[in-house]
């Protein structure tokens, strides 16, 4: 399932990447001290419970992320050296993984394709009358994917050598983290969570960390950096219907199932309206299961979800994208049973199996 694009989403050649080098500005700066802000100690003061959640997406777990990237020869060769997960296939424009909890896509920006003659430098690829182009890509500090690491120390050696910018290694209250990037500018933590972030945490996130040892790296949550912490926590508890669960002071946080989604308010005011209008956000994306799309989108419909392109079907099922507040790109699936080139069926089967909510 590849994410349909536009002209206004798609990155190419032209202004967007002449914004690039202000945008690197703000994306070492933020691996430095955005996703690893604040020295924050665990809020033992928040509720240990918050009720049930019955809403729309409460049965529908969060089974997938995709990513954009320019090169997946890059790309390959940085995550299974970085952060080793399991290969689950390649195609001629992505590449997936199993990354425990959930599975994880990289897919080169799809473009319309081109008549004129080649440009030097440019590489494309026709495929069934679109080309691939290695583009450029703008970095994106509102989107982190949060990992378990079996060894901080020979993670922090190996980032040395294999990012731009380097590793910041923070220790606090919570836990250990350990933010990075990759050679596009996605951004990644890995994280250890002390005994007691442990013991406030529920199971997603301690399922993801006790199964990291000796089977790869697992994806253990997202972090979202929000514009309107308030409105956005609304949109994923009342709109969505996700389940909210404690958290530190200053974030929130909700279970999706199979990870943890952590929102965080943007350090500098329009940093996300700004990588919005740059097309950015729409790069990552997360993708929930449905057993019944048309029964789910309905629901989120009436809750004043807009799905743009409607309902979609493919081999691999059906699709409906939506956005948040902010822009950033949620997804529902209605798997076929089907799939193409790389085949993620009993991955995906065992993710829901041992993630369903527990009744």
């Amino acid at each position: 399932m590849k994410r349909k694009t536009d002209s206004k989403r798609t990155e190419g050649n032209g202004q967007a990447v002449g914004r690039r080098g202000f945008i690197k500005g703000i994306a070492a700066s933020a691996a430095v001290g955005v996703l690893t802000s604040g020295k924050s100690a665990v809020a033992e003061e928040l509720p240990k419970q918050f009720p049930r959640s019955t809403g729309v997406l409460a049965q529908s777990p969060a089974v997938m992320i995709w990513r954009r990237v320019s090169s997946l020869q890059n790309t390959k060769a940085f995550v299974e050296t970085a952060m080793p997960m399991k290969p689950l296939g390649q195609d001629p424009i992505s590449i997936m993984y199993d990354a425990g909890q959930a599975l994880i896509g990289y897919a080169i920006p799809e473009v319309p394709a081109s008549k004129e003659p080649a440009i030097a430098g440019v590489t494309t690829t026709p495929c069934s009358g679109a080309s691939f182009t290695e583009f450029a890509i703008q970095p994106d500090p509102a989107f982190a994917l949060v990992f378990a690491a079996p060894n901080f120390e020979s993670a922090t050696a190996r980032l040395s050598e294999l990012s731009r910018v380097p590793p910041m290694h923070v220790e606090d209250a919570s836990g250990r983290t350990l933010s990075f990037i990759d050679p596009d500018g996605n951004y990644y933590r890995f994280h250890a969570p002390s005994e007691v972030a442990l013991r406030a945490t529920p199971k997603p996130t301690t399922v993801g960390f006790a199964g990291a040892e000796g089977s790869g790296h697992q994806l253990l949550g997202i972090d979202l950096l929000v514009s309107d912490l308030y409105k956005s926590s609304q949109f994923y508890s009342e709109v969505l219907g996700l389940q909210r669960i404690p958290a530190e002071a200053g974030v929130v946080k909700f279970d999706m199932g199979t990870m943890i989604l952590t929102l965080r308010r943007e350090p500098t005011a329009m940093l996300v309206a700004f990588l919005k209008k740059s097309g950015r956000l729409a790069g990552d994306w997360i993708v929930f299961h449905s057993d019944d799309i048309r029964k789910t989108s309905a629901a989120l419909t009436e809750r004043g979800i807009k799905f743009p392109y409607g309902i979609e079907s493919s081999l691999i099922g059906k699709v409906g994208y939506f956005n948040d507040p902010d822009g950033h790109s949620l997804s529902l699936w209605q798997p076929s049973g089907k799939t193409k080139m790389i085949d993620f069926t009993s991955t995906l089967n065992r993710i829901l199996k041992q993630n369903r909510p527990q009744s």
